[in-house]
């Protein structure tokens, strides 16, 4: 059986998000558009589809329809039209995937691009009440504020674009965003599959360990075998056997929990100077199940030896809703200038700026070289994505698999070099 899902990223990262598509599931043709990438698979039910951490959602495609307007009555019209669909067929057919009570309680989410006579809760309820009868279950429509009171089984999902509709089921009773783990957090916390793009961007190009593609990567010279317990990387015969990856910002851990699902075999590290957002980390990180190093440290002196950190992945405060602390109150300068420092020649660095700051400028005169610069919008704002190296590294920074897709979004018009 084949069947279409669509998957829905953060804008300029659809690249890579069809990357871990392609890489982990049996995808045929992906496709990217803005804030989506679509693709079919032939096998069904496939459970790695809720494992996708690079993506926000993802939907079973039901049906496609032409020729939604804009007038007042195209709810009534959609509605009557959906509620000839097969729905049992449907919810059937998701539950190969994961339970779905025969009488499912539903509800239903409607995006509208462009200005219509309608809005997306006038649709919503239209539509929910027109199909309970074919799906057998019942309709948790909104309340006044636009909310949908307690838990449902199942989400029907309208996507008006243009004069298109496409209606689809969630595969996961809930966003595939909302991480099972993630529930002690402060103000801030990071988005978690911008943090998953994070480790994939920041892999050393190379051939694959743990699954995923990573370099055998040359000893700097400073760690030695063993000291991977301490935030070395244990050696054997010149090579690093051991990744090590550390978030010196490292807030309610969510870099380093999605780091660490994506390289099993890597030593994770994260520090803080907040103790209380130190103690969300641990907790977070006993929920998924990760062991990871957490300790309490001002980022402006970095507490591992030099050379010692394979990738940095961090998400330093804008000012915004979390300020700096500590030596940093002022500027985060004395970070980047000890960035350096505890990074070999192959080491990577990514993290995530406000736009406003001109990230790459700061960077290159602390001695790191940007290989990539991505604008991203997350809830509404633009910010900086940055791959960065020390300055005298040789390699250009993607492994094969994300190379080929950045290059076809940026064939394809859906990015721009530094933007979208």
């Amino acid at each position: 059986m084949t069947v279409t899902i669509l998957a829905r990223v953060v804008r300029g990262l659809e690249w890579v998000a069809a990357d871990e598509v392609a890489t982990a599931l049996p995808a045929v043709r992906p496709r990217l558009a803005a804030r989506e990438v679509t693709f079919e698979t032939g096998r069904w039910p496939e459970p790695g589809l809720l494992a996708l951490r690079t993506v926000d959602d993802a939907f079973l495609r039901v049906a496609v329809r032409d020729g939604v307007g804009a007038t007042r009555d195209v709810p009534a019209r959609v509605a009557a039209w959906c509620a000839r669909l097969d729905w049992a067929t449907w919810r059937d057919r998701l539950g190969q995937l994961r339970p779905v009570p025969e009488r499912p309680r539903f509800d239903v989410v409607a995006s509208l691009d462009g200005r219509r006579s309608f809005n997306r809760f006038a649709l919503e309820n239209t539509v929910g009440a027109a199909i309970a009868a074919r799906l057998g279950g019942v309709f948790a429509a909104r309340d006044g504020a636009g909310r949908t009171p307690g838990e449902t089984d199942l989400t029907v999902r309208l996507m008006v674009r243009g004069p298109q509709l496409v209606v689809a089921l969630r595969l996961g009773v809930r966003p595939l965003h909302r991480r099972a783990y993630k529930l002690a957090t402060g103000a801030g916390t990071l988005h978690p599959p911008l943090a998953a793009a994070m480790a994939r961007l920041a892999l050393p190009t190379g051939p694959p360990v743990a699954g995923l593609p990573v370099a055998r990567l040359p000893v700097a010279g400073t760690p030695q075998a063993g000291a991977a317990s301490r935030g070395g990387a244990a050696s054997r015969g010149g090579v690093s056997q051991v990744p090590v990856v550390a978030d010196p910002f490292c807030g309610d851990g969510t870099i380093a929990i999605e780091a660490a699902y994506a390289l099993p075999a890597a030593t994770v590290l994260g520090t803080d100077l907040d103790p209380g957002r130190l103690a969300n980390a641990r907790d977070n990180a006993g929920r998924a199940g990760q062991r990871i190093g957490f300790g309490r440290a001002d980022a402006a002196r970095l507490p591992w030896r030099p050379g010692a950190v394979t990738s940095v992945l961090t998400n330093p405060p804008w000012e915004v809703a979390v300020r700096a602390g500590g030596a940093l109150a002022e500027s985060l300068v004395p970070f980047l200038s000890a960035l350096p420092g505890v990074l070999p020649a192959y080491g990577r660095v990514a993290l995530v700026l406000d736009a406003e700051l001109d990230g790459a400028d700061l960077l290159a005169r602390r001695g790191l070289r940007v290989l990539l610069g991505q604008r991203i919008r997350l809830a509404g704002r633009i910010s900086d994505l940055l791959l960065c190296a020390p300055d005298d590294a040789g390699a250009d920074g993607l492994v094969d698999g994300l190379g080929a897709w950045r290059e076809r979004a940026l064939a394809g018009g859906l990015i721009t070099p530094d933007g979208f």
